[in-house]
């Protein structure tokens, strides 16, 4: 994450510059005449892992790994010509555990001149889904267009240069502009005449390998029918009978390589996750703002009883109810990562609370912290969906988290 400073609105400002001439450029390029055809890519499944990732608490990744294109694609070399790139894109969307926050994203790739050469790879490690909480479950279209209009390059360099000036943080606002912005070259240029390419698909991301709250990583992998009549023959090839070499980006069925067909292979598989001290350190997002005043550079050194003791814990209590609100609209966070946030706050609270009573005199049974232990219960509140199941895992990094954040200092 980035912290805030004040070359952010400088590079805000840049990147919007880049953006209108982004956009001046896109009115100045007569429209494409490729006529697109549909073909559907088939999806199979192939395992990774063994329930390696824990919906509730962990992230994921989705990564295209590599894509081919067959020779004896018709609906490809139907449109090849001597000036033929490949250009491939993506929209990605998913709705987060506060309804009312969405991620819609947009990327677009040109690949290496293909002409009227066939059979080579496409799609190096491109990142379509980076660090999602893993209990979202994002929808991803790929499509895979060709571009016979060299001036297009123009696009992609204007494109490249905007995108230098982003934020590496994609969950926020100029990387919305700039997805809207690629969505619009997107329409623009290859679905005017038809809104389909000649290799697609689209389909829903971490419902596959899904049993209880454990999640497999896995290959995705997207075979193109050939020709129109080859969709049957797609369909009837076994899951158990494919497989990938990523070190040598080979999609093989019965340890023969695939180069009949086109086809793409994604990867999901666990993300790296947030650290909870970095994003106070780092964001100014309203629960890490209402956190660091209230919970973590809070203070009770001027208070001197009982009563102010219990007026400032009265407070704390709904400042942790407030926290709440906040952290659920937080779209970075597994339901774990919020409980485990929650937690460490009050347990922060709890602490300081009770440190001052023993500097007072006050005894254990008439100190106000009580109220803060009554708070944090033996389960995580109803609000963060967080199953009780996880209550001895809470209990524990939530320790570990507020030890760190009580040497942290303003």
């Amino acid at each position: 994450m980035l912290k805030n400073r004040p070359s952010t609105v400088r590079s805000g400002q840049a990147a919007l510059f880049y953006w209108l001439r982004f956009v001046t450029l896109l009115v100045s390029i007569a429209l494409m005449s490729t006529q697109l055809i549909a073909n559907p890519a088939v999806k199979k499944l192939v395992k990774v892992g063994t329930d390696d990732i824990d919906v509730n608490i962990d992230h994921i990744n989705v990564r295209l790994l590599a894509g081919w294109v067959s020779s004896k694609d018709s609906f490809i070399k139907a449109l090849l010509s001597n000036k033929s790139k490949l250009i491939i894109t993506s929209e990605r969307e998913a709705t987060f555990f506060d309804p009312e926050t969405k991620l819609s994203l947009t990327s677009l790739y040109e690949n290496k001149d293909i002409k009227k050469n066939t059979n080579v790879s496409w799609g190096q490690n491109f990142t379509l889904i980076d660090n999602l909480p893993a209990d979202v479950v994002p929808s991803v279209k790929l499509q895979v267009f060709i571009n016979r209009e060299d001036r297009l390059t123009q696009i992609f360099q204007a494109a490249e240069q905007s995108k230098a000036f982003l934020p590496a943080d994609v969950f926020t606002s100029p990387w919305y502009g700039y997805g809207k912005v690629l969505a619009s070259v997107i329409t623009l240029f290859f679905k005017t005449d038809q809104p389909s390419a000649p290799f697609e698909w689209r389909g829903d991301i971490g419902q596959d390998f899904l049993t209880g709250t454990k999640l497999s990583s896995h290959y995705i992998v997207l075979i193109a029918p050939k020709d129109a009549g080859d969709g049957p023959a797609v369909q009837s090839i076994q899951a158990n009978t494919i497989t990938y070499d990523e070190a040598s980006s080979s999609l093989m069925i019965n340890g023969n390589p695939i180069q009949e067909r086109s086809w793409a292979v994604l990867k999901v598989e666990k993300g790296r996750g947030f650290d909870i001290q970095q994003q106070l350190n780092n964001s100014r997002a309203p629960w890490a703002v209402l956190a660091n005043s209230q919970f973590v550079f809070s203070v009770t050194s001027g208070l001197q009883n009982v009563e102010q003791l219990t007026t400032y814990t009265d407070n704390i209590i709904q400042q942790l109810r407030n926290e709440v609100d906040l952290l659920i609209r937080e779209p970075r966070f597994s339901k774990f990562d919020r409980a485990k946030a929650l937690r460490a706050f009050a347990l922060i609270a709890k602490n300081r609370v009770d440190l001052r009573c023993t500097e007072l005199n006050i005894a254990a049974n008439a100190c106000p912290s009580g109220a803060i232990a009554q708070y944090l219960g033996q389960e995580p509140p109803a609000e963060l969906k967080l199953p009780k199941a996880y209550m001895l895992n809470l209990q524990k990094d939530a320790e570990k988290l507020q030890n760190q954040l009580r040497n942290v200092r303003p």
